[in-house]
């Protein structure tokens, strides 16, 4: 019995990538192996739906499913005012979010999210001696925008109930919540 045995997670980004036509495996289809090791069901997307279709059958087993999702893409809303006992509250009307949507299909299918892991490295080489204002600007937009979601994520980690880890391109854990924490049994030390 695996310590993961009954659990459903979502792996996302870093599955490998292709060489000469040759799929080699990345840090996350090494993750994926060890959860289904561990017992868990996963299901895998990437920005290359070819990547995931290339892990499936790298991996080679029934316990994970590619899907098809663009996991970074803005998510588009309306808002609408309600009036309640306690006065106006906003509601938040989703119109274009395929990463909610995506997950609503998981819990559909397995009737439940245990687990996410995102691992997306997506940059640009270049020389910092050579970058226009066009290029500064566009990456200090980013970078701002990168903060506020990043602000925004570990404000609903928080309250998720869904164990979350996220890794970076060197394979450190940058981020896990707590409910992840109790899933593998793990204890936060300083410097995590």
């Amino acid at each position: 019995m695996g310590k993961l045995d009954g659990k459903v997670a979502l792996i996302a980004g870093g599955l490998g990538r292709f060489k000469k036509e040759e799929y080699e495996p990345g840090l996350s289809t090494y993750i994926v192996q060890n959860f289904i090791t561990e017992g868990a069901d996963v299901v895998i997307v990437d920005l290359d739906e070819k990547i995931t279709k290339a892990c499936v059958d790298y991996i080679g087993s029934p316990k994970v499913k590619s899907k098809a999702c663009d996991i970074l893409k803005d998510r588009a809303y309306e808002t609408k005012t309600l009036e309640t006992e306690r006065g106006p509250k906003t509601e938040v009307i989703w119109t274009d979010n395929p990463t909610l949507e995506l997950v609503k299909e998981i819990v559909e299918e397995y009737g439940k999210l245990d687990a996410l892991v995102l691992n997306f490295d997506h940059y640009e080489k270049g020389r910092l001696d050579s970058v226009t204002e066009e290029t500064y600007t566009m990456l200090r937009e980013q970078n701002i925008e990168l903060e506020s979601r990043r602000k925004y994520i570990e404000t609903v980690l928080k309250s998720v109930s869904a164990g979350v880890i996220t890794i970076d391109s060197k394979g450190f854990v940058t981020t896990i919540n707590t409910s992840a924490e109790k899933m593998l049994n793990i204890i936060e030390k300083n410097g995590f």
